[in-house]
């Protein structure tokens, strides 16, 4: 590889990680409201400060993968499509009640 080629993308994978580095300070910033929103425990802030980071990157890294294979303009086309699906088919949960069995036991710190 050339070495204008490896400081490309050298430069593009820590893009991404500056991408994950602000999505952790917003979840932070959000931390103490989802915890009085949630009621959440102590084990539960815990697990969404530690899975999320672990999540995103590790779709990041599948992402690019399906990039390559199917090309990068059809696997966002393609996002974008089903993150409007998901939208309209599960709004946003604005209270605790309306979380589905799973949430609400994730919100209390259960399994």
């Amino acid at each position: 590889m050339q070495s204008s080629r490896r400081w490309l993308v050298l430069s593009l994978v820590s893009v991404a990680l500056v991408l994950v580095t602000v999505d952790m300070t917003v979840l932070y910033i959000a931390l103490p409201q989802l915890t009085r929103s949630l009621a959440a425990t102590a084990n539960a802030k815990l697990w969404i400060v530690n899975i999320y980071p672990l999540v995103v990157s590790g779709l990041l890294l599948g992402a690019g993968t399906f990039g390559d294979r199917f090309g990068h303009k059809t696997l966002f086309c393609w996002a974008c499509r089903c993150l409007a699906w998901l939208r309209w088919r599960r709004p946003i949960v604005h209270r605790r009640n309306s979380l589905s069995r799973p949430g609400r036991c994730w919100a209390r710190g259960r399994p």
